[in-house]
């Protein structure tokens, strides 16, 4: 636990109102460790990105719970989740969300099996399919309170492969410019990190799937290390009659 990287990583976190007790944080390094066993044997991150593991993925996928907060119990998708990605970490720090971990390509569902029962991440089960196919289905249509995706696709196709396996039922009324952080989501949403040129693909969004209640946060715990992920943000996407409001 006394490396630099992991110790710069939790310092980080900390600031940013992300706390880890001590089975947390031996998790998260198990994780890892797991995470670059794997990846030498199959290509479940970039070859770069394991010399900064901590920072580049444990660290991006977690920067997003210092803007947003799901209920408890809340059942979430992990769309393309590659390797685990940001499935494991979250489950890691919410226990008590039911998280599934969906990828289309099966020798990645495979290894992510693995490090899911190594981990004894009892709340966490993975999937192997098409998100576009799986939303039709028994299991997944109308199952999940939020999607999460992690540089899979253009938000357009995010929005119409997120849609169907959304849930419908949901109290409240929309609150997402509450100004007040961090802001809770109780669905449904698609929570969506994306870089690159936001604006021209959030105008090919509103052209391909509508106007859609939306908004685009900073992830500010990006800014606090040398992550190579400048310009990243954070999209969510309000689906239906949702409540998003202050925590």
């Amino acid at each position: 636990m006394g490396k630099p990287e992991f110790i710069e990583f939790e310092r980080v976190c900390r600031k940013g109102g992300i706390l880890l007790n001590e089975a947390q944080r031996t998790q998260l390094q198990d994780y890892v460790n797991l995470l670059l066993q794997w990846n030498s044997r199959i290509n479940l991150i970039s070859r770069r990105s394991m010399e900064n593991v901590w920072t580049e993925q444990i660290l991006h996928c977690l920067a997003p719970w210092t803007v947003i907060r799901f209920p408890e119990s809340h059942k979430i998708l992990d769309l393309g989740t590659g390797g685990g990605l940001p499935g494991i970490p979250l489950a890691i720090v919410r226990p008590d969300a039911d998280i599934v971990l969906l990828d289309s390509v099966r020798k990645k569902t495979d290894a992510v099996r693995e490090i899911v029962r190594a981990l004894g991440l009892k709340h966490v089960s993975v999937a192997t399919g098409r998100a576009e196919e799986l939303g039709r289905r028994s299991g997944f249509a109308g199952a999940f309170g939020a999607v999460l995706a992690r540089g899979v696709a253009p938000l357009e196709e995010l929005i119409r492969w997120a849609g169907p396996m959304l849930a419908r039922s949901f109290r409240g009324k929309a609150n997402l410019r509450s100004g007040q952080r961090p802001i809770l989501l109780e669905g449904p949403t698609l929570v969506a990190l994306k870089g690159g040129d936001l604006a021209a693909e959030l105008r090919r969004a509103a052209v391909k799937t509508g106007e859609r209640d939306l908004e685009v946060f900073d992830l500010p715990l990006l800014d606090e290390v040398e992550t190579g992920l400048e310009g990243k943000k954070l999209v969510v996407v309000r689906f239906g009659g949702g409540k998003i409001g202050p925590v």
